[in-house]
């Protein structure tokens, strides 16, 4: 401000004494008019400095403001923050522990509960599965008429004759309640048991009838069995 003041007055003199000074003088007019130009530049030069600050102290309150309003919501925060932990800071370092250790607790029996409400889901989804293939069909039903029943969900119980391995998939004859005159063959693929199964062993299978299959017996004749497709083996 102290500057803008002496610039006008200095061009309030250099005014006075053009007015004052004649031609007789020597007063140079063009010398006298290019340092009022640049006085007026300086002048103008001087407004533009001042509104340029005026816009920086604008611009550093509302910065200021902000970072009121920011502060005041971390104390509102950090307000909320000690009202929730009041009830723990009068515990001692013992009943922290405790706490901490009955949380975690109740937390693990959670989670058995909820593991045993998993286990007993699929346990009944498995036993509803197992009553779909209990229709009542025999080894006679399929053998005597083994079209008539195609596609038909039969389940046995027998003991495993021949085990024949295949990259993806198995073959057995199994002899139906250990009847070795109720001859099925059973096909499955092997991804559908966790351990392999061996001949003796003795297996309840479920699956889906698929008419009959020959193969030429030791003696030198044919023979024709009933054949299941199996979609899941329990192991006896």
């Amino acid at each position: 401000m102290k500057k803008l003041l002496s610039v006008m007055l200095l061009m309030a003199m250099v005014i006075i004494f053009i007015g004052c000074g004649g031609d007789d003088g020597g007063v140079d007019v063009e010398e006298l008019n290019s340092k009022i130009e640049k006085l007026e530049s300086k002048v103008s030069s001087l407004n533009q400095d001042k509104a340029s600050k005026s816009k920086e102290v604008s611009q550093l309150k509302e910065e200021k403001q902000e970072v009121a309003k920011e502060l005041q919501t971390l104390k509102l925060e950090f307000s909320d923050y000690k009202k929730k932990m009041e009830p723990y800071e009068s515990l001692s370092t013992a009943e922290a522990e405790a706490k901490k250790i009955e949380a975690e607790k109740v937390a693990e029996e959670k989670k058995k509960e909820k593991d045993a409400a998993k286990e007993e889901a699929a346990r009944l989804k498995a036993e509803e599965e197992a009553r779909g293939y209990e229709t009542g069909l025999t080894y006679q039903d399929i053998a005597r008429s083994p079209e008539e029943h195609i596609g038909k969900k039969v389940t046995f119980t027998g003991k495993v004759v021949q085990l024949m391995e295949g990259d993806k998939e198995n073959e057995l004859r199994v002899a139906v309640d250990d009847d070795y005159d109720q001859m099925i063959y059973v096909g499955y693929e092997r991804s559908i048991v966790s351990q392999r199964v061996l001949e003796g062993d003795f297996i309840t299978l479920y699956g889906t009838s698929i008419g009959t299959i020959s193969y030429d017996s030791t003696m030198g004749g044919k023979i024709t069995i009933p054949a299941v497709f199996v979609e899941k083996i329990d192991f006896e």
